[in-house]
C-alpha cells in the first residue's frame, strides 16, 4: 500500500484532530508519532511516542513497550520466501478468475494469517494495473475488473486489499 502524500496526511490528521467527540473516547488520540511536529493543535508525548490534542488523557494508558518475543516467532524467513513464491507463480493467470480463487491459490498451503496477508499483498503489488486494458467479454465478478477498477480510479489498493483479506 502506498503511504498518503504529506499535504493529504497533514489534511487528514487536521480532520481527526478538529473531531468534536465525546470525553474519553480513545480516538481523540492520534497516533502519527513520524508526523511533522509544525501540524497544529497536537502536542508530542515523549512516553506514548503519538500526536495529540490533550496530553492529560494520556495518564491513564500505558505506554508502548518492548514486546516479549521476537518477530522470528510470528513470522519466519521460510514462510516469507513461500508466500512470495506462491504470489510470483500465479501472476496474472487467475485474472479471469473471480478474486475468491485468486485468493484461495495464493493462500493454499501457508500456514499463518500473516503468511497468507503477505502472498495477497505481494500478489497485488506485482500486478500490472496500468498496462491492462477493459474488454467487453469482462463478467463484473472476475479480478480483471477489481484490477481495472484501480485503473480508473474507482477503487484504491486499500479497498481492494482489504476486499482480498475479507
Amino acid at each position: 500500500m502506498t503511504p498518503l502524500p504529506d499535504y493529504q496526511l497533514i489534511n487528514r490528521v487536521t480532520e481527526l484532530a478538529t473531531l468534536k467527540v465525546e470525553k474519553d473516547l480513545p480516538c481523540e488520540w492520534l497516533l502519527f508519532s513520524s508526523q511533522p511536529a509544525h501540524i497544529r493543535g497536537l502536542k508530542y508525548s515523549d512516553s506514548h511516542h503519538v500526536y495529540t490534542n490533550d496530553l492529560s488523557k494520556l495518564s491513564n494508558i500505558p505506554g508502548p513497550r518492548q514486546l516479549k518475543g521476537r518477530k522470528s516467532d510470528i513470522l519466519r524467513l521460510e514462510d516469507i520466501i513461500k508466500a512470495d513464491n506462491a504470489a510470483n507463480s500465479i501472476g496474472q493467470t487467475l485474472n479471469k478468475k473471480p478474486l475468491k480463487h485468486v485468493v484461495e491459490e495464493l493462500t493454499k498451503g501457508l500456514s499463518n494469517d500473516l503468511a497468507k496477508t503477505r502472498a495477497v499483498y505481494r500478489w497485488l503489488t506485482l500486478q500490472p494495473v496500468s498496462a491492462l486494458e477493459r474488454s467487453s467479454s469482462e463478467v463484473d465478478t472476475n479480478t480483471a475488473h477489481y484490477l481495472l477498477q484501480l485503473v480508473e480510479n474507482k477503487l484504491t489498493y486499500a479497498q481492494l486489499f482489504s476486499i482480498l483479506c475479507g
